[in-house]
């Protein structure tokens, strides 16, 4: 049975070290994978209306106009409606709202869920 020499011992022990940097950095981007996991079916579920979360609703009333002319007379067509659409403000907060601040300057409404709702100060 040989005894290892000194340099030996110390290269083990360097590899060793290097192993368990790299392991330490394996865990860490598989914790970091399983986050970004997470966040994206949390996105998917909301897309899909499967997620019992519910973001700021935001509604915009628009009017669209057409005019036709036919061999005896103008018409004009008027369709009013209501657009309204959920933000992400959990999942996204700076584009929701950036979104937020689009629909404000509109003179249109953002509105939290009522179950979650926030100072209306800051939405009007």
């Amino acid at each position: 049975h040989e005894e290892p020499d000194e340099g030996q011992e110390g290269q083990e022990s360097e590899a060793f070290r290097k192993l368990r940097r790299e392991l330490e950095e394996r865990e860490e981007m598989e914790r970091q994978n399983a986050q970004r996991l997470t966040y994206l079916e949390e996105l998917v579920a909301r897309t899909e209306g499967r997620s019992r979360t519910v973001g700021t609703l935001l509604y915009l009333d628009v009017e669209l106009r057409t005019q036709t002319t036919t061999m005896a007379k103008m018409q004009n067509f008027v369709t009013t409606g209501r657009l309204i659409f959920e933000v992400f403000d959990d999942l996204m907060p700076r584009t929701a709202e950036a979104m937020i601040r689009l629909v404000q300057s509109t003179g249109a409404a953002a509105h939290a869920p009522p179950d979650e709702r926030k100072p209306a100060a800051s939405y009007h």
